[in-house]
């Protein structure tokens, strides 16, 4: 059928509007496959009006979604329902992202990340993230400032949550609900000032919490009872004076970071950092401890990593760490210590490193340290003030046994000469008197504890069998109660 010359004047008057109107909204923004075998789309200086107009269409091939100077404002509702996408990664960072409305992303059934990294984002609407149930991996660096409760709701596959750098203040109660498979979180590098006792409740499975570089000053006892699966958390570099942190006895935690923060541990304070049968590694350094109360680190069975440098710590007393039967380095260096003490009777059967450089050390018991850690291999007395001869028999001490220790600094300044007979033979004196200390002591305690066995099985034999007493007239007895029968 042919159109008559007004009917296609019509036409073309349509099609000329229509160009005349789409034209300058399109003008310079396109979508195009990236290089063979990126499997990306890349779209350039797009908005949000442009993804409902462009001729572009999605295949199969397009796994990627990237895009490059978008200014996209506000994500409403189906702005990204492209017909026949398959895209698995949508990357929209630095994209003037301000709001986003509920069902922004409907229509991206198979996304399984999210990449919103340095937006604005003013407010994130309940039902924001409705038909991306998918999704695994959400990336919202350097974007957020208020987080709604039940936001996340919604997307109960994710594992990855990352929102550092951003300028969140709270996090209010049901902010992570439905996020019950949530693994690594994120949050450092942030403005928080406190943490709510069931902020973190929903997250049941969740394995690393990352919270360093806040302002937070007070943890509670009870804001990570309840995340059993939680191998490590770190609150490094706030404002944090309290060190009772309480988990549940079936905590998984193997790595705790409490370091640049305000502790200041006193004897007459409950702090404790106990009852954490699995931790490993814990990091103390940089804060204003003075001393370790003792049970401070009291159930810690499979400690290996303990950091407690840059402190004020002025005595090293050997047996307060005796209670650690798997530690293997730990770390004392810059803090204010004058002297070395060797207690207990316990050795440090694991220890491998000891670093005490940078501190004030005159005195140093190496022979008592040789004895109750037969493991060390590693020790760095790094300026310090130990005294040269004191340096002389460490060498001898150390040279037979592939020790590596390090000294030099202000304690190696005047020392010079060369190791002589007196100094080997004031080693093996020393060696000697000390070993046999410690097992006369041993021995003694051994001798004590069997005699006393010895006589309490006397004791019983005699009152049970000499003097033929009856078991439960003495047991009635010692609890205040007596019978007609005892009496007569």
């Amino acid at each position: 059928m042919e159109l008559s010359g007004p009917d296609n004047l019509k036409i073309s008057w349509i099609v000329g509007t229509f160009l005349t109107c789409t034209i300058p909204l399109t003008l310079g923004m396109s979508c195009s496959y990236g290089e063979r075998g990126s499997l990306t789309v890349y779209c350039t200086n797009a908005t949000t009006r442009f993804f409902k107009i462009t001729p572009y269409r999605f295949d199969h091939l397009d796994e990627t979604f990237k895009c490059i100077n978008c200014t996209l404002t506000t994500l409403e509702q189906g702005t990204f329902d492209m017909s026949g996408n398959q895209i698995k990664v949508m990357d929209i960072s630095n994209s003037s992202v301000t709001y986003i409305l509920p069902k922004a992303f409907i229509g991206l059934i198979f996304m399984e990340k999210l990449i919103l990294n340095n937006n604005q984002i003013r407010d994130i609407s309940l039902g924001a993230f409705i038909g991306i149930r998918k999704i695994r991996v959400l990336e919202m660096e350097n974007t957020v400032g208020e987080l709604h409760p039940f936001v996340f709701q919604e997307l109960h596959l994710l594992e990855e949550m990352n929102m550092k750098h951003s300028k969140l203040t709270t996090l209010e109660d049901g902010v992570f609900e439905g996020l019950h498979n949530l693994r690594i979180l994120d949050i450092s590098y942030n403005k928080l000032s406190s943490i709510s006792n069931q902020t973190f409740t929903p997250l049941v499975h969740l394995e690393s919490l990352n919270l360093e570089y806040n302002e937070i000053k007070k943890i509670h006892t009870i804001e990570f009872h309840t995340l059993n699966h939680l191998l490590a958390l770190n609150v490094r570099h706030n404002h944090i004076q309290n060190a009772s942190v309480k988990f549940s006895p079936q905590s998984s935690l193997r790595s705790l970071n409490l370091a640049e923060n305000e502790l200041h541990l006193n004897t007459d304070r409950s702090d404790h950092i106990g009852d954490l049968p699995n931790l490993e590694e814990l990091d103390l350094s940089a804060n204003t401890i003075e001393k370790t109360p003792i049970g401070f680190l009291r159930g810690l069975f499979r400690l290996r990593v303990l950091n407690l440098s840059f402190n004020k710590i002025e005595h090293f007393t050997v047996g307060a760490y005796t209670g650690l039967p798997h530690l293997r380095v730990l770390n004392l260096s810059n803090n204010a210590l004058t002297q070395m003490k060797v207690i207990g009777r316990l050795q440090l059967h694991s220890l491998d490193r000891l670093d005490l450089a940078n501190n004030n050390l005159k005195e140093f018991n190496y022979i008592g340290l040789i004895i109750r850690a037969p493991k060390l291999s590693y020790l760095n007395l790094y300026n310090n003030d130990i005294e040269c001869h004191i340096l002389y028999q460490l060498e001898v001490a150390f040279s037979e046994d592939n020790v590596n220790f390090v000294v030099g600094g202000k304690n190696a300044n005047g020392c010079s000469g060369n190791i002589t007979n007196e100094d080997l033979d004031e080693v093996i004196r020393k060696l000697a008197e000390e070993y046999y200390i410690t097992t006369s002591s041993t021995a003694s305690i051994l001798f004590f504890s069997c005699l006393l066995l010895l006589l309490v099985g006397v004791l019983f034999y005699i009152q049970f069998f000499v003097l033929d007493t009856d078991p439960r007239v003495v047991f009635r007895r010692s609890h205040g109660q007596t019978t007609q029968q005892d009496i007569s």
